[in-house]
C-alpha cells in the first residue's frame, strides 16, 4: 500500500527549519535526487535570499557540518549541505518510517509531499 501525505510545519519546530529558513524571506526547496550515499538532503536551491545571512544562518547551526554554495543560477544557488543527523529528529522520524521526500520547500512554512 502507498500512502502520500502532504502537510505544512512551522520552520521554527524543527532543527533542519530553523537552520535553513531565513529571516529576511528567500525560498528553499530541496533538490530530488536517488540517494548513492549517507547523506540526507545534501542538496538544496535558495532563491530570493539575503545568501550572506543564510550562510551565516548554516555557519551557526548545530546540525551542519559543513556546506558549499555550488552554483547560482538566475538569482538561485544551489547548496551542498552535509548535516548531523542525530540533531535532526523531525527528518529522522520520516526516514525510520520509511518515508521518502517528494518534494519540500519553505519560506518561513514549510511543504511537504
Amino acid at each position: 500500500m502507498t500512502l502520500i501525505l502532504e502537510f505544512t510545519i512551522p520552520s521554527d519546530v524543527f532543527p533542519f527549519g530553523r537552520a535553513v529558513s531565513s529571516e529576511n524571506g528567500g525560498l528553499v526547496t530541496l533538490e530530488r535526487l536517488v540517494p548513492l550515499g549517507e547523506s540526507r538532503i545534501p542538496f538544496l536551491w535558495v532563491d530570493r535570499a539575503d545568501y550572506e545571512e543564510f550562510e551565516e544562518r548554516l555557519r551557526a547551526s548545530e546540525i551542519v557540518k559543513q556546506f558549499e554554495a555550488l552554483t547560482r543560477v538566475d538569482g538561485s544557488v544551489l547548496y551542498y549541505v552535509e548535516w548531523y543527523p542525530e540533531h535532526e529528529t523531525f527528518l529522522n522520524g520520516l526516514y525510520d518510517a520509511g518515508a521518502t521526500i517528494l518534494k519540500a520547500e519553505g519560506d518561513g512554512t514549510w511543504e511537504f509531499a
